[in-house]
């Protein structure tokens, strides 16, 4: 599943600039985002972080 930053800042509400922050260790996101985001990959937020 791939969406282009742009996509992703849409589902997510924020800017293409916060989701490249976040591709390039700039920034993270905050804890809301990051579950939401987890749900929009279909991920877990530890597989997200790292972990």
């Amino acid at each position: 599943m791939g969406f282009t930053q742009k996509q992703l800042a849409e589902k997510l509400n924020t800017t293409n600039s916060s989701v490249c922050d976040w591709e390039c260790d700039r920034a993270e996101p905050n804890l809301e985002t990051l579950v939401r985001l987890a749900e929009i990959l279909e991920s877990s937020i530890d597989d997200l972080l790292g972990k």
